[in-house]
């Protein structure tokens, strides 16, 4: 957005809209579609300032620093489903989504994906944006590369249920994998087993969180996409082992 905002100042150099314009554009036009620099770029092709291909080249650069801006207007299932279907599903053909003839004893909200023979994985998705920002979302979403604090809440977890836990970490321009056994999630330093699920349930949830001061504890269970599965397997091996000991 920053790079953005200062291709728009520079373009605004060349033109001679008023500053009453400008603070039509600012005051009137809040959320998508009709933000701002939506609505300077309109006032900027009608002055023939840039052509309608200068347009789709500064929309195709935008687009390729954020990728995943969209998924901060996704919300709760919308976005985990996203990163299920879309990501793991798709490139990881070996993964499934779990039912009785997998698993026996399977109930809905338990796991979310299966991997033979009998690894039960939870997903869980967080978006990276400005911490006590008031800004929109897709404003204070950050880049991978960013120095912002943030703090990534991860919630209701249910390390009784599963034997591993993929975590999607959701930048504007990246997202990263972390693999964890149960046991490696409970252990986490910034983990909390005091969420509960609803009342009519009968197991308590957990959250964790990951910020900018506890990123570097998960560096050893991030997992490239494509050694996804590998990763899966190893932290299914490391629950067992704690298993046999306990």
């Amino acid at each position: 957005m920053k790079l953005l905002r200062e291709k728009i100042e520079e373009l605004l150099k060349k033109t001679s809209l008023t500053k009453d314009i400008k603070n039509f554009c600012k005051d009137k036009t809040h959320a998508l579609p009709f933000n701002y620099c939506e609505c300077i770029i309109s006032h900027l092709l009608t002055e023939k300032v840039i052509s309608i291909q200068e347009y789709k080249t500064i929309l195709d650069e935008y687009d390729k620093r954020n990728p995943y801006l969209f998924l901060f207007e996704k919300f709760g299932v919308a976005l985990e489903n996203w990163i299920l279907d879309e990501i793991l599903m798709k490139k990881i053909p070996s993964i499934q989504k779990p039912d009785k003839s997998l698993d026996a004893g399977y109930k809905k909200r338990k796991y979310d994906l299966f991997l033979e023979p009998n690894i039960k994985i939870e997903v869980k998705t967080s978006r990276a944006v400005k911490h006590r920002s008031k800004l929109p979302l897709y404003e204070k979403a950050l880049s991978l590369t960013s120095s912002e604090n943030f703090d990534m809440n991860f919630q209701q977890l249910k390390p009784d249920f599963c034997d591993v836990f993929l975590f999607a970490l959701i930048w504007r321009d990246e997202i990263q994998f972390l693999v964890l056994s149960s046991s490696d999630v409970s252990k986490a330093r910034d983990y909390s087993s005091k969420q509960h699920a609803g009342k009519d349930e009968d197991f308590a949830e957990g959250q964790l969180h990951i910020k900018r001061n506890n990123l570097s504890d998960f560096n050893d269970y991030l997992s490239p996409l494509d050694k996804i599965e590998e990763s899966i397997r190893k932290a299914f091996e490391r629950e067992q082992n704690l298993r046999r000991i306990i």
